[in-house]
Parts: C-alpha cells; structure tokens; sequence
C-alpha cells in the first residue's frame, strides 16, 4: 500500500531525455507535496484550534492552503506529462504570491516591510536559481525588488508606530 502510494505521488512518470530536467521534475514533485503537507498541517495546527476556541474562521488562510493544494494538483499534472518549464513557472509564481501576501497582508496599518519579509524573500530567489536560468532569475527579483520599494514608500508615508 505505501509503495503503491510512493510511486502515485513520488514517482515521475514521463520520460525525460535530459537528465537535469528528470532531476528537476522529481525535486519539483516531492518539494510540491511538501507544500501541500504544510499546507495541510497549518489548518490542523493553525486554523482548527482557533476555530474551536474563538468561533473565529481564518479565511486568508484557509483559502491560501485550498490554493496551494489545487495548484499544487495542477504542478503535478504538469510534470506528469512532461511540461516542466509550465510547472517550475506555476511553482515560481505560488511561492512568490505567497511571499507577497507578507507585504500586503501581514500588518494592519497596510504594506510594510517586516523582518519575516526580508528572510522570507529568499526562498523563491532560491527556487527561482535552481529550477531557472539567469534570465527568468532576474525577472522574479524585479518584482521582488519592487514590492520591497513598494511596502517600504507605504511604509515610509504611515504616520503611526509600525509593530511587528
């Protein structure tokens, strides 16, 4: 049954010719189930207990796990047949939104730049330098780059005491 299981979930079904894009796409899936064990784990941990105790539903988060377990499903269509660029992308582009909502959604006051951000930055750098060329690197630090201008000119305009 558990290898059953291992090999529909871990297991890359198309062939590869290239060796570095069969080494990306078997990185890229179990990375991708990862995510959506945490995913799964923070409504367990994070969400249940809150409910539970305060009545209170966390919407944000519950909506970003559904969005991470159903592009999740779609990365992993992606690979299974054969289109890993469209996958990185699609991985790419999840850890950076989600990165994002750190700038817009963490403070109350609006955007701003938090510690948690400047740490949490890397991670799609990382994915970014290791799934993609230099090219598409220096896309995703623009963006990243500018939401950074962007929380800090929003930031720089608040009047009150920002806390973190």
């Amino acid at each position: 049954m558990m290898t059953r299981i291992r090999r529909l979930l871990f297991s890359v079904r198309h062939i590869y010719l290239n060796p570095i894009d069969r080494q990306r796409a078997s990185v890229l899936l179990f990375v991708n189930w990862t995510l959506v064990l945490a995913a799964v784990s923070w409504l367990g941990v994070g969400v249940i207990p809150r409910l539970m105790r305060e009545q209170f539903l966390d919407t944000q988060a519950v909506f970003s796990s559904a969005l991470i377990c159903g592009l999740s499903m779609v990365i992993y269509r992606l690979i299974q047949t054969g289109r890993l660029r469209q996958a990185i992308w699609l991985f790419v582009l999840m850890l950076t939104t989600s990165i994002l909502q750190l700038v817009v959604f963490w403070s109350a006051q609006g955007p701003s730049v938090s510690g948690a951000f400047v740490v949490a930055i890397t991670v799609p750098m990382v994915a970014v330098g290791v799934l993609l060329n230099r090219c598409c690197m220096a896309l995703v630090a623009l963006l990243l780059i500018g939401s950074m201008i962007y929380a800090g000119a929003i930031q720089s305009q608040s009047s009150g005491t920002i806390t973190y």
